[in-house]
């Protein structure tokens, strides 16, 4: 009887080579059914040419779609098909998809990736081949958030489509949650060669691996990545020094697809969120053009609805399956129920879609409709809260870097910290600080709010899964007890309690001069507060260690922080409701401590600044603008956008119409800023320059 293992060598070296629709579609491959958009889009990933009718669909996407406004792809695409062509590459080096949810990306790049190991498999010893270490696995990997996502999503379709592609079946010798192997001709050579001898094999000797991988760079550094997929990049930690975020495990993962040449492939794949961060890098950087050429001609960025690819499915039979399909999986809320052309599982599907759209239009934009979320309304500059996290600025324009201080306090420095407890089963964050007179580059010094501590309990830190309060405070104790502080405030939510018990403590250690009390927060306290601290920071003021994760994550809180208008006189400050950072404990508690540590000298600082100004008649509001530039340095520091003068002169709408007055708008926020504080402000106008002191100091 012949050896197994020699008899399935024989047979794999006889395999030819197939496109993509037949390797997805046939029975004697994957034996999956596509729908025909599904099929363009594999078709455009693997360079491959289209039908007349195929080429009417991409020219309809490259309008834009429905409206001109559904789809976005990459201009030029069939230019850059054929340098790709020219150059002998058989797929793009790097597709970008932005879809909606359930819009059938997974299963579009699951069957991409099944089709590149297919391909590599054909190689009788892969390694050999591209001339890497013939011992060394050559990965297939799905990166998410977690493993546990990476698992049960991005990397189920792909496992999934190669445990059932028939082609494959015999070469899968191992198929886990995590990981499965795939042996090539060499490995069962090898194996057939082993087992004559008659050694044991302990081990599994296969070279083609799949693998559900967490966002780490560590995890994907130095490895030999054939091809890789971001399983909902833009939900990934986007900004930051850790090597979690999306642009940390990008970097290290390219090195790692260098040595496969023209071969290597990597997928980010996401519904969309804000645009920032490396996925909406990535994005942009498949759509620019420059001098009439592609940037990054090797790239594919694709941005669709969730309802995209199966528009148009009604009737489309194909060689392998002779019936067509008989409805969406996800329907759009455009489509017209009235239409002969849709079942009765379709239109009900479109009613649903229109309800789900009724209920949250903004959340409906961005994970149905793929649209990003805008940031207009994005309350602090990234850069500005990049720029926090430098360190102490020097005299000559450099930076100190600052570390977490956790034990050598300074009698020298009063100390201000600030607990924002939210439920046990949410986040709590902390922050303490102090004032520093530094001497900046014009000679003046200023007072600069300097972070000490920037800390974080979360449920996940804790067995039971809930924030332990004993834990909290015996830490807080800690920290009082060593820096003596002048005060600590509490937000809001479950304060009572810990508050007496601080205070019962701090008695009986005979610190009750340390005062612990709520901050009673209202509308009008909130939008004075965010403006004092967006002002500080502007003028970079505001100071924070950058060492921990919890003080990067108040890092990315600040920048996900949107302004809110309201119904009523003072727009909110809130986190987001969407995306990766959807909590704002930690930068409520920087807010707080820089408010309380420099809030009044902000605020002296701003109405002299406006009280020097002389109004003049006939000027807009009373105040000239152009002569005297103070007005313009004042907004330009408060905003850190354009100046006064040509955010006034700003033009929108029909041509020739003006704006409403900019001018207005700024005076109304700068009083609010003064006057609208009442009775929580001292009228002594000297007190702002007592160094480190808050209020009732």
């Amino acid at each position: 009887m012949k050896d197994f293992f020699t008899e399935i060598s024989k047979n794999l070296s006889s395999h030819k080579k197939v496109g993509i629709q037949e390797f997805c579609e046939s029975s004697d491959y994957c034996g999956k059914r596509l729908y025909p958009r599904q099929l363009i889009l594999l078709k455009l990933i693997f360079l491959e040419e289209l039908t007349d009718k195929e080429e009417d669909i991409l020219n309809y996407w490259l309008r834009g779609g429905r409206d001109g406004r559904e789809i976005v792809i990459s201009p030029m695409i069939r230019e850059r098909i054929d340098h790709l062509r020219s150059m002998n590459y058989n797929h793009f080096r790097e597709v970008v998809l932005v879809g909606g949810r359930r819009s059938s990306k997974g299963f579009v790049t699951g069957m991409a990736m099944a089709k590149k190991m297919y391909d590599t498999l054909q190689l009788h010893d892969p390694g050999l081949h591209y001339g890497i270490d013939p011992d060394k696995e050559i990965y297939f990997s799905c990166i998410a958030t977690s493993q546990d996502q990476a698992k049960k999503y991005q990397y189920a379709d792909f496992s999934s489509t190669i445990a059932r592609c028939r082609a494959m079946e015999d070469y899968l010798t191992k198929l886990q949650e995590l990981e499965f192997s795939v042996a090539t001709e060499a490995d069962l050579q090898r194996l057939a060669h082993m087992k004559e001898q008659g050694r044991k094999i302990g081990r599994d000797i296969s070279k083609l691996r799949g693998v559900a991988l967490a966002a780490n760079a560590s995890s994907v550094r130095g490895s030999a990545t054939m091809a890789a997929v971001f399983d909902e990049m833009a939900h990934m930690q986007q900004e930051g020094e850790g090597a979690q975020t999306a642009a940390s495990v990008y970097d290290a993962l390219v090195p790692s697809l260098a040595q496969f040449g023209k071969d290597a492939m990597i997928f980010c794949n996401s519904s969309p969120y804000t645009k920032i961060g490396k996925f909406y890098e990535r994005y942009e950087d498949g759509l620019r053009i420059k001098d009439g050429k592609p940037v990054a001609n090797m790239m594919f960025t694709f941005q669709f609805p969730s309802w995209a690819l199966f528009e148009g499915y009604q009737g489309y039979t194909s060689r392998w399956h002779k019936a067509a399909q008989r409805k969406v999986i996800t329907a759009s809320p455009d489509w017209d129920t009235e239409d002969s052309i849709h079942s009765a599982e379709d239109k009900d599907a479109i009613i649903i879609e229109r309800e789900s759209e009724r209920q949250d239009p903004d959340t409906y934009k961005v994970e149905r409709r793929a649209a990003f979320a805008e940031i207009v309304d994005a309350f602090l500059k990234p850069e500005m809260v990049d720029r926090a996290y430098l360190g102490k600025p020097t005299r000559d324009g450099g930076y100190v870097t600052l570390k977490t201080n956790w034990s050598h306090p300074s009698y020298h420095n009063r100390y201000k910290a600030h607990l924002d407890p939210s439920s046990t089963t949410a986040g709590f964050g902390f922050a303490m600080g102090h004032v520093e007179e530094l001497e900046e580059q014009d000679g003046r010094e200023r007072s600069h709010v300097v972070f000490d501590i920037v800390h974080r309990w979360t449920p996940e830190q804790f067995p039971e899964g809930v924030v332990d309060w004993e834990v909290v405070l015996r830490d807080i104790t800690g920290w009082i007890d060593m820096f003596q502080p002048y005060e600590v405030t509490f937000d809001q939510f479950q304060s009572q309690a810990p508050i007496q018990w601080l205070n019962r403590w701090l008695r009986e250690k005979g610190m009750s001069q340390i005062l612990v009390y709520e901050k009673t927060a209202t509308a009008q306290y909130n939008w004075n507060r965010a403006n004092v601290f967006r002002t500080a920071l502007y003028q970079d003021l505001v100071h924070l260690p950058a060492d921990t994760p919890a003080s990067l994550w108040g890092g990315q809180e600040l920048k996900h922080l949107q302004q809110i208008n309201t119904a009523g006189r003072f727009p909110r400050i809130d986190k987001q409701d969407l995306g990766p950072v959807q909590t704002k404990d930690i930068a409520d508690c920087i807010m707080e401590v820089t408010d309380a540590l420099i809030g009044n000298i902000i605020s002296n600082e701003n109405r002299e600044s406006l009280g020097d100004l002389q109004p003049q008649a006939g000027a807009e509001g009373g105040y000239g603008i152009g002569r005297d530039t103070r007005m313009d340095n004042l907004y330009t520091s408060n905003k850190s956008t354009h100046s006064f003068a040509n955010m006034r002169s700003k033009k929108s709408g029909p041509a020739g119409s003006e704006s409403p007055s900019a001018a207005d708008k700024l005076r109304e926020k700068l009083g609010g800023l003064t006057a609208a504080r009442g009775g929580s402000w001292s009228s002594n106008p000297n007190r702002g320059s007592h160094r480190g002191r808050g209020r009732g100091f």
